[in-house]
């Protein structure tokens, strides 16, 4: 036991405390989607649901034929119910039918500090309009801002984001961002069209580019309420203290699983609901049964494939059928060998071993008679060679065999199982073939009494061993249905390379291993080949045993420096990369030199990240004087690979002010630059450069803040300034800018005396970044009315003097402040809030138009 495991027993905390949700919806009344869907989510997922009903529908599979939108006091009347008593850590926001209730929502969430989650339910599964258009624009503006996260269909997210249509996965990422610039903090537009069917895009907030979600599409008509209950799985994962990205991927887990187990019923005529209790609704069954049921859709593609349609017609190619023959005798060799290493591990139970030993010995002699079964030439087993399907199935079996005899023995279930079934489909339809070779296996397969004893033993020994060892795993049988589909998904012979893991780009240190198989050859001669090309120099190099061990002396580097034995020969095409190098970059490229047909090759590239920090460089100095040429330039050298960049200035692009060198994709490793001309002015003072280069899949920045010298000048000061003079305390103010830091000197028009934080007095200077700064003179009219008679007065009506001096004490602008006692005799000087720069350029534009004007008159 570790020293970090908490042994010691805690006192259960009295009261306990629900994970309170609240769903502000319309009600469903056959109760597959709306609040009824919302309140099993709820449930299943271990909340307290509450509910607040906007509206009443009258709804089925099949349709909404009404809705009745309950006045909007009466929702508002439910809400603040529920909020005046109960702490609520979620709420979730389904069809609101009224602009009216929109608005009374939205007053009260005002109040609400907790999660939201916004369902912007717009139209049913069936295509009615549920909500009315003027609440669209309601829902946006009032609702939206307070969001968490935001849900819609393809459909809601083109309606809210203002965009025509939404086909392709870059428009799904355009409306999930624009949708979050109206205030969510994430948005997850879920992907329902053909192209995009089981693809979800996340935007968050802040963030550059979109997550993605993704899963199988199962191929159901009961899917009322998905929207619903995926929403509400969101809800309960954030109540319960999930970040969002994990909440998504928990709830997507979640209504896979409702639609998958849904997908078994049948309610209704129409479109039926999902199964939001299928994890507790599990009756009492036995392993075997459990185990084929989780994989029957595996089943039945086997029994729809030509394989079996065909040999019943007598129309199927003899080389598959006699190379289906041969896989079938080396899988009967092995399955023999596994029942021999079974019994020589089972010493306890001889009624048991004498099973398998009989079982083993009868597997082994029907091998054998195999090919005089079928009138096959009697074959050697050097002849012979396993196709990908009986490799992967033998390989596990045995290796099952060496770890656990009830592990073993679920592994090889599958084939009893699989053909027993096979079995008596073909007997049940009649299947007839006019070739007597086909005949003679579907009558050994339909013999359904002698074999049904058999295999009715053998599960019965199976669950007698998983009840006393609980074993739950059915990935057996999964496993084996999925390899045995995979090899027989085409009649025709194809080429597969396979990367595992499966990765775009890989991290130095890890480890991938790389396969080229054959899949269905015609025939035992038959082999695929795995070939290394060089990225650099296009050499290609067959993958054999003696290039790693004994290399060439004119092989690539990586193969003759393979000491430490990073490149592993696991088997022909079959290679393993131990701790990956960047030098490892390459492509790999599987074909069959042998093959009697031409087979397309299949080509993947092993892309190893080699990851640098950008670095910018600014020229002719540093720092930078205002409206002087300046270079900025950005660069990255020696990293891989170069998937995109991009420019900004203080968050805004500049990348097209510039120009970038991109590399070409075949130059490992790579080197990126960008380089622009600008001639910055005072307002680039202080701004931040990024430049973020996408390599592999991360991003490397570099920031930059920009120092620009310039000269002192007034921003905003008005000559003629109102003070209250029978107020306490007024105060005047100047803004200014320079860099380095100039000095603003306020002085006494009638003698230039200088004015200073004295007693009465108060100047205070506040940096207002970017170089600019704001002086304030404060009087205090109390203290200063003590000083002489009229002093206040007068200091105010004799005005003031400022001077704006550069740290040599050089005066760079001077300006007179008169004070006045009527506000609206205030004015400001219209030049303050206008650079020397702006005020140049408007001058040099006049006077082009005049000569223009001139020119044309």
């Amino acid at each position: 036991m570790s020293k970090s495991e908490n042994v010691y027993p805690v006192d259960e905390i009295y009261p306990k405390k629900y994970t309170t949700i609240l769903s502000i919806a319309g009600s469903d009344p056959s109760g597959g989607a709306g609040i009824q869907a919302d309140l099993k989510t709820f449930s299943a997922l271990g909340c307290y649901g509450m509910a607040v009903i906007s509206a009443l529908t009258a709804q089925n599979t099949q349709g909404v034929q009404d809705i009745h939108s309950l006045p909007s006091e009466f929702v508002a009347a439910q809400l603040k119910s529920i909020l005046d008593d109960i702490a609520v850590d979620a709420v979730k926001i389904g069809m609101l039918e009224r602009g009216e209730i929109i608005d009374q929502i939205a007053a009260h969430l005002t109040r609400f500090k907790g999660i939201i989650v916004v369902d912007p339910v717009m139209f049913a599964k069936s295509g009615d309009q549920l909500i009315k258009d003027d609440a669209i624009e309601a829902l946006k503006q009032k609702i939206l801002p307070f969001a968490t996260v935001l849900t819609p269909n393809i459909h809601e997210a083109s309606r809210l984001a203002g965009v025509e249509r939404i086909e392709t996965s870059e428009e799904m990422e355009v409306a999930a961002f624009k949708l979050v610039e109206l205030g969510p903090s994430a948005v997850i537009i879920k992907g329902s069209r053909p192209r995009l069917a089981g693809r979800d895009c996340l935007a968050i907030r802040g963030a550059s580019k979109a997550l993605w979600f993704e899963s199988e599409p199962i191929v159901t008509n009961n899917l009322h309420g998905t929207g619903c209950t995926f929403s509400a799985a969101i809800t309960c994962f954030l109540a319960r203290n999930k970040d969002i990205v994990t909440a998504i991927k928990n709830a997507k887990d979640y209504i896979s699983q409702a639609i998958s187990e849904g997908s078994k019923y049948q309610l209704g005529q129409g479109r039926g609901p999902v199964h939001h209790f299928y994890s507790c609704w599990s009756p009492a069954i036995s392993f075997t049964q459990e185990a084929w049921w989780k994989i029957s859709h595996l089943y039945r593609n086997i029994l729809d494939h030509p394989f079996i349609k065909e040999m019943g017609e007598g129309t199927l190619p003899e080389q598959k059928f006699d190379h289906f023959i041969q896989q079938d005798y080396l899988f009967m060799r092995d399955r023999a060998k596994a029942y021999c290493i079974l019994v020589s591990r089972t010493v306890n139970d001889e009624e048991f071993r004498n099973y398998l030993d009989e079982s083993g010995k009868a597997i082994s002699k029907n091998a054998d008679e195999l090919f005089r079964k079928y009138n096959f030439p009697n074959f050697t087993d050097n002849q012979l060679k396993k196709g990908p399907a009986c490799t992967g199935y033998t390989d596990f079996m045995l290796s099952k065999a060496m770890c656990d005899v009830t592990e073993c023995l679920v592994a090889l279930l599958p084939c009893a199982i699989l053909f027993q079934k096979i079995g008596e489909h073909l007997k049940q339809t009649g299947v007839k073939s006019n070739n007597p070779k086909y005949q003679t296996w579907i009558d050994s397969y339909s013999s359904l009494e002698r074999r049904r004893e058999k295999v009715d033993k053998f599960i019965c020994l199976i669950e007698k061993l998983v009840i006393d060892q609980r074993i739950k795993d059915v990935c057996c049988i999964s496993f084996f249905l999925t390899i045995l589909i995979s090899s027989i998904q085409s009649s025709k012979s194809a080429l597969k390379l396979t990367f595992t893991p499966d990765e775009k780009y890989y991290t130095e240190g890890h480890v991938v291993e790389i396969l080229c198989e054959l899949i269905n050859p015609n025939d035992h001669t038959e082999a695929s080949q795995l070939w290394h090309v060089d990225i650099k120099s296009g050499k290609r190099t067959p993958i054999r045993r003696t290039l790693l061990h004994t290399p060439p002396d004119d092989s690539l580097d990586i193969f003759k420096q393979n000491k430490n034995k990073r490149l592993v020969y696991v088997k022909r095409n079959h290679i393993r990369i131990r701790q990956i190098l960047f030098e490892d970059t390459s492509r790999y490229e599987c074909t069959c030199p042998d093959c009697e047909e031409q087979l397309e090759k299949k080509t993947k590239e092993l892309h190893v990240m080699k990851l640098i920090d950008p670095k910018w460089h600014i020229e002719p100095g540093w720092p930078i004087q205002e409206n002087a040429k300046t270079t900025l330039k950005c660069t990255a050298d020696d990293f891989y690979p170069y998937v995109s960049h991009q420019i900004l200035r203080n968050h805004h692009k500049i990348d097209d002010d510039g120009k970038a060198t991109i590399p070409n994709n075949n130059t490992i490793p790579q080197k990126f630059s960008w380089e622009a001309t600008v001639t910055p002015t005072h307002e680039w003072h202080n701004t931040t450069l990024k430049c973020t280069i996408i390599e592999g899949n991360h991003e490397k920045h570099a920031l930059k803040i920009l120092e620009v010298i310039f000269t002192p000048r007034f921003i905003k000061c008005e000559e003629k300034q109102y003070v209250n003079s029978t107020r306490d305390k007024s105060t005047i103010v100047c803004y200014y800018a320079g860099n380095p830091q100039p000095k603003l000197l306020w002085l006494r028009q009638t003698d230039e005396k200088h004015v200073t934080s004295d007693a009465g007095v108060t100047i205070e200077v506040t940096d207002e970044h970017h170089g600019k700064y704001k002086s304030a003179v404060t009087f205090d009219r109390q203290i200063l009315t003590t000083k002489e008679v009229n002093y206040y007065e007068q200091l105010l009506a004799d005005g003031f003097i400022v001077r704006l001096t550069n740290n040599n004490n050089e005066v760079r602008e001077s300006r007179k402040i008169n004070i006045v006692s009527d506000p609206n005799q205030a004015r400001t000087n219209p030049f303050d809030s206008l650079s020397r720069a702006t005020i140049q350029n408007f001058s040099t534009s006049i006077i082009l138009f005049s000569f223009l004007i001139i020119r044309y008159i």
